[in-house]
């Protein structure tokens, strides 16, 4: 899940400064929140905290999800270069794609 609330600008409410935006994503194990507090101009201020979400977002995902198989043939492949062959002869070129991928 993700979430983000804040004030881009140009006005804010409650005495909060404008450019505090608040990121959060999580699972139902573990949650990660952020706070942004840099006024740069309403678009400005949009732009760094969408970059910034993906980033944590990203992040997140990266050391959240568990490995998939074709991640693990990947770097079998990078590790012994011959296994490639004896895979071509067993998988189509689009399943080797798509572990790739």
């Amino acid at each position: 899940a993700f979430s983000a609330a804040g004030f881009a600008g140009p006005g804010s409410a409650d005495g909060i400064p404008v450019g505090t935006i608040w990121l959060a994503c999580g699972n139902k194990d573990e949650q990660v929140t952020m706070k942004l507090s840099v006024d740069e101009g309403r678009e400005k201020n949009i732009n760094n905290a969408v970059k910034e979400a993906m980033t944590m977002l990203i992040n997140f995902i990266k050391d959240h999800e568990p490995p998939r198989v074709g991640d693990e043939v990947v770097e079998l492949i990078a590790e012994y270069p011959s296994l490639s062959i004896s895979l071509q002869k067993i998988l189509s070129p689009v399943d080797i794609i798509r572990m790739a991928a």
